[in-house]
């Protein structure tokens, strides 16, 4: 099959090209111009990526190491964008955009630049307010068993009766 013997060729390429491929990962270029260069698709690339452990392992590093070009990118797309004196605010919040993206990639490809301040904490007003209660001395911290009222049961249908007036209709 003439697709098999092309795809198997771009996978030997890839892998022939295994220190340049990496080095324009880690440069933080994206994977379809990568692909693009080495005369494939992004679909035969990653499975090439994913393909062998030690592929794995290579372009995970590699990844982790861009995200430092990224963040670079980031600081120069803006640092350009405040040199130029005839920027419009449309063009500054595109500028603004393509350099929180690239931030945004490096958060994902490293923890060292991960946004932490989405801190998942549930607080329960409720809660707080019982506590409050019981530690100021206003709740007991064990409610007391309630004592046992006098109480009458009373039959729906003498309930029905009384609200009729004892009428019978």
């Amino acid at each position: 099959m003439p697709g098999k013997k092309r795809t198997k060729e771009m996978l030997a390429r890839l892998t022939a090209n295994i220190d340049e491929v990496m080095e324009l990962v880690t440069s933080g270029m994206t994977i379809a111009k990568i692909a693009k260069k080495f005369d494939t698709s992004r679909a035969t690339f990653y499975v090439w990526k994913n393909s062998e452990d030690w592929i794995k392992k290579r372009f995970a590093e590699a990844r982790y190491m861009s995200a430092d070009a990224l963040v670079e990118d980031a600081g120069t797309i803006l640092d350009d964008a405040v040199k130029d004196p005839n920027v419009t605010t449309a063009q500054a919040n595109l500028h603004k955009e393509r350099a929180g993206h690239r931030k945004w990639l490096a958060g994902k490809f490293s923890e060292d630049y991960a946004d932490r301040s989405a801190v998942g904490i549930n607080v329960s007003i409720g809660e707080l307010h019982l506590d409050a209660l019981k530690h100021g001395g206003l709740m007991p911290a064990k409610p007391e068993a309630i004592a046992e009222a006098d109480y009458e049961v009373i039959e729906e249908s003498d309930v029905i009766a009384e609200l009729k007036g004892g009428r019978d209709e």
